[in-house]
């Protein structure tokens, strides 16, 4: 019912030209780990003349600590979200930034709803041709976004290999995270010979690519979009693609669809590792607030992901050779 209210007051100032408005058939529809999701129906009457339309709610965390990237989670998925649409890629339409935090105590997004499901979870009903022809159509759309003029997204200006680097160092001397030393370090003395920036998601995987019953995709959690080397979207993606166990066939639908190979994405991949085992080390020892995480996250990540865990630590030592001797004082349970 508060959130409800609060929707409800918010639209009624900043839209005072509707006699009526209403919102309806509030649901919470997931809890990430970033935020909290809701679909509602907003009906706006104007002399007489009924609206209704279906939107989507992402009610934001607010860090405890100024975190650098993973701060402004809202600010840059709204500004994001407007460039992408100006641009033709598809994205959730209709979107407004609330930072009035006295609706809420929060800030928050509210966004036209995509009627449809992930990529994720059609694939696990999926036919091994269908499969096949989604993800293909998966792998076009990431290159399809590297595509994109991210010169027009910042002007030029982009965060290099270094600084992405230099912001796991950064996290890992702030707050005490000595056991991740040795992995940075060894990041910074073996960058890549090239740089190839790109306007990249942060975040690309099957669930949050959507698809609607006519085939349309939409892909949604802008939250860490920026401009940096693309291999960091994609080394992301693989990894969590490994979990998934469709590593290999990611890797090769998108070189595929680039025509031609990916240099150095081994690099890219120890440096995703590396900073997803940093994120669940914060939220473990210092909570979820420290990241803007919602409350109960590390509960989540503590009982159910300590086998990805070890598999991340793994997967980074296979690739760098490099062992991160005190990374067990960070972890409730031994990952080496």
């Amino acid at each position: 019912m508060r959130v409800s209210k609060a929707i409800q007051t918010y639209y009624q100032d900043v839209h005072p030209e509707y006699e009526d408005i209403r919102v309806s058939d509030l649901a919470q529809i997931a809890e990430g780990m970033e935020c909290e999701i809701y679909s509602f129906k907003l009906c706006l009457s104007r002399s007489g003349q009924p609206k209704e339309m279906d939107r989507i709610l992402r009610i934001y965390q607010i860090p405890t600590q100024d975190m650098g990237w993973l701060s402004r989670r809202h600010q840059r998925e709204y500004l994001g979200l407007l460039w992408l649409q100006e641009h033709g890629y598809p994205v959730p339409a209709h979107v407004e930034m609330v930072d009035d935090l006295h609706y809420m105590g929060k800030p928050f997004l509210v966004m036209q709803r995509f009627a449809g499901v992930s990529i994720g979870e059609a694939y696990r009903h999926m036919s091994p041709p269908e499969r096949a022809q989604i993800l293909r159509r998966f792998c076009r759309l990431y290159w399809d976004l590297h595509l994109l003029p991210f010169k027009d997204f910042t002007g030029g200006h982009y965060r290099s290999i270094g600084e992405e680097i230099a912001d796991l160092a950064y996290l890992s001397q702030g707050f005490e995270k000595h056991g991740f030393t040795p992995g940075w370090e060894w990041l910074m003395k073996h960058p890549p010979s090239t740089m190839s920036p790109a306007v990249v998601h942060g975040d690309f995987h099957p669930e949050n690519v959507l698809i609607g019953p006519g085939g349309e995709l939409c892909v949604i959690d802008w939250t860490q979009v920026r401009v940096t080397d693309y291999r960091f979207d994609l080394g992301w993606t693989l990894l969590l693609g490994d979990a998934a166990g469709i590593r290999e066939k990611l890797l090769r639908g998108y070189e595929e669809v680039r025509q031609a190979t990916v240099p150095d994405i081994a690099y890219f991949e120890a440096a995703s590792a590396l900073k997803r085992l940093l994120i669940f080390a914060l939220i473990l020892e210092d909570g979820p607030g420290i990241v803007g995480l919602r409350p109960g996250a590390e509960e989540n990540i503590a009982e159910s992901m300590a086998e990805h865990i070890r598999a991340l630590y793994s997967r980074w030592y296979t690739i760098t050779g490099c062992h991160l001797e005190g990374i067990n004082q960070h972890f409730p349970h031994p990952i080496r």
